[in-house]
C-alpha cells in the first residue's frame, strides 16, 4: 500500500519513538453500514489527524484480511494495520507479525465444510479465496459490507493455502451459523458478524489484543498512552490491551462489560468526542 502519512514517529537510528498509540475497529467504529455511512466523516477524519500531529500511531485493527481494506481506510492514510482479527499486523509498509493456518488442519476444516455443503473463504493478506464465488449469500455479504470484489477469487484445487490468516464462513441462515460455531468453538476462536449470517474462524486465542501487543512492544509504546475503539465482539481483545479502551455508543452487550467509557455513535462524532473529553486532542 502507498500513500501513508508517516510524520508521526521520530526515525532514531533503528528506533521509533511515538507519543503513543490509538487503535481503531473499522465495521462499526471508523463506519457504519447501520446508519449508512460507508465513509470516515468529518470529525474522525480530523481527530485522526490531530492524533499524528501530536505523534500518536494511528492504527486499524480489523477482522477484515489486508486485501479487502477498503480505500477509504488507505486514504486516512493510518501507520499500519491489524488486520485478520491480530493475525496480520503491518507498520509503515512493513509486517512486523502473521501466523498463519497449519495446512493439514485448514484441510480437516476445508473437508468437514465441503461435506456440509457450507460456503467460505480462506483469507490471506494478498487474497480471499471463495469456495463458490457465485453463492447468493456470499454475495449478499459482499453487498452489505461493500467489500471490494477484486479482492476475492474462486478456490483452486491447486491453491498451496500457506498463509492462510482467517476462514469466513458462510452458512445458509443464522440457525445453521450458531449450530456450526458451537460444533467449532472448542477448536478455533470463532466470531459471528452482526447480520448473523456468517462468522469468522481464527486460531484458538488469536484475537485483535494479540496484534495490538506486537505494536506496543516492537515500538515501545508507554501503554499509559494507548487507546482502542471498537463495537462488537471481536473487539474485546483489542479494548483489554490497551489502558484506555472506548466501547462506540452503537455496541455489543459483551463490550460493555471491559470497556473504560462508551463514547456516542459514529454519526454523533463518538471517535472526536471521545478523544476531546479525554483531552487527547484539543
Amino acid at each position: 500500500m502507498s500513500g501513508f502519512h508517516y510524520n508521526t514517529v521520530v526515525l532514531t537510528g533503528d528506533t521509533y519513538m511515538a507519543e503513543g498509540a490509538v487503535f481503531f475497529d473499522y465495521d462499526g467504529t471508523l463506519v457504519d453500514e447501520r446508519e449508512g455511512i460507508y465513509t470516515p466523516i468529518e470529525k474522525t477524519i480530523e481527530a485522526i489527524r490531530k492524533l499524528q500531529d501530536k505523534g500518536f500511531l494511528c492504527l486499524l485493527a480489523t477482522g477484515r484480511a489486508l486485501n479487502y481494506v477498503p480505500q477509504a481506510v488507505k486514504d486516512l492514510r493510518l501507520d499500519g494495520f491489524i488486520c485478520s482479527n491480530g493475525a496480520y499486523v503491518t507498520v509503515h509498509d512493513t509486517c512486523i507479525f502473521q501466523d498463519v493456518f497449519d495446512k493439514r488442519e485448514l484441510c480437516v476444516l476445508m473437508r468437514e465444510m465441503d461435506t456440509a455443503h457450507i460456503n467460505y473463504f480462506l483469507e490471506s493478506y494478498a487474497k480471499c479465496y471463495v469456495k463458490d464465488i457465485a453463492e447468493r449469500h456470499f454475495q449478499d455479504l459482499v453487498h452489505s459490507f461493500k467489500l471490494p470484489s477484486d479482492a476475492f477469487v474462486p478456490l483452486s484445487e491447486s491453491l498451496n493455502m500457506e498463509g492462510i490468516e482467517k476462514i469466513t464462513i458462510i452458512p445458509s441462515d443464522s440457525a445453521v451459523t450458531k449450530r456450526w460455531m458451537r460444533k467449532l468453538q472448542d477448536r478455533y476462536d470463532c466470531c459471528r458478524n452482526r447480520h448473523e449470517t456468517s462468522f469468522d474462524i481464527g486460531k484458538k486465542h488469536m484475537h485483535k489484543g494479540i496484534g495490538v501487543d506486537k505494536v506496543l512492544t516492537h515500538f515501545d509504546i508507554p501503554f499509559a498512552k494507548t487507546y482502542a475503539f471498537g463495537d462488537g465482539t471481536n473487539d474485546i481483545g483489542l479494548l483489554k490491551h490497551v489502558c484506555h479502551g472506548i466501547a462506540m455508543g452503537i455496541h455489543t452487550e459483551e463490550l460493555s462489560d471491559v470497556a473504560q467509557i462508551i463514547t456516542t455513535s459514529v454519526k454523533e462524532e463518538g471517535i472526536y468526542h471521545a478523544l476531546k473529553e479525554m483531552e487527547v486532542i484539543a
